[in-house]
């Protein structure tokens, strides 16, 4: 018998919810706070390591296409000496 109330009360609690009046005090608002500028602080991270990513590739790339034009260069040099 008590089983059965027990299930009826929880049936009954389903369909037919009461409304909760909770306090969500200033404990809530430091959370959100605190996720707004983790989340800012993290977009600002991807960015600034997305940049030194991009000024590295520049970089190397910049050092090779300088070090394959010296060594053209030096080619070339060694080229009209022969002739």
């Amino acid at each position: 018998m008590k089983t059965y109330i027990l299930f009826l009360v929880f049936i009954i609690s389903l369909i037919i919810p009461l409304p909760v009046h909770a306090y969500a005090g200033p404990g809530v608002a430091i959370a959100a706070i605190l996720v707004f500028i983790t989340v800012i602080v993290s977009f600002f991270a991807s960015i600034f390591l997305k940049l030194c990513r991009i000024i590295k590739l520049w970089i190397s790339n910049i050092t090779s296409f300088l070090r394959s034009y010296k060594q053209g260069k030096n080619k070339s040099k060694l080229n009209k000496k022969e002739k």
